[in-house]
């Protein structure tokens, strides 16, 4: 009987950048929401200001940053978006090692929604 090896790979997917920014936008909504809750409107406001700082970084660094954090990687043929469709209903394993096609799209609404929303709120400011 022959003795069967598996062994793990480690494969860093987000660089320290991309992890800090989607940890602070976590803290930063959460943030904002209890303060828009509780009257605390200058804290709100600050919050606001590290939001739009976030977002721009974020932006930039979708065109200089490391090839998986790049809007680059966010784009597939239509077909591409199609086909991890009809994956799902077999509960296929992963499709890519970052965002799947329907993940970028995730990305794409969550980023535009992020700006369109502080954009309103420095706009009602």
């Amino acid at each position: 009987m022959s003795k069967v090896t598996t062994s793990i790979v480690r494969v860093r997917v987000w660089e320290l950048p991309v992890r800090v920014f989607h940890w602070l936008l976590v803290i930063c909504v959460i943030i904002m929401f209890i303060s828009a809750n509780i009257d605390r409107f200058d804290v709100h406001i600050t919050t606001g200001k590290v939001l739009v700082v976030l977002l721009l970084w974020r932006i930039i660094w979708g065109f200089v940053g490391g090839s998986n954090a790049r809007f680059s990687s966010l784009f597939f043929h239509p077909r591409e978006y199609v086909e991890y469709v009809q994956t799902l209903k077999h509960r296929a394993p992963g499709y890519t090692t970052a965002h799947s096609p329907i993940g970028s799209v995730a990305v794409f609404v969550i980023l535009i929604a992020l700006v369109v929303q502080v954009g309103s709120g420095l706009i009602a400011t």
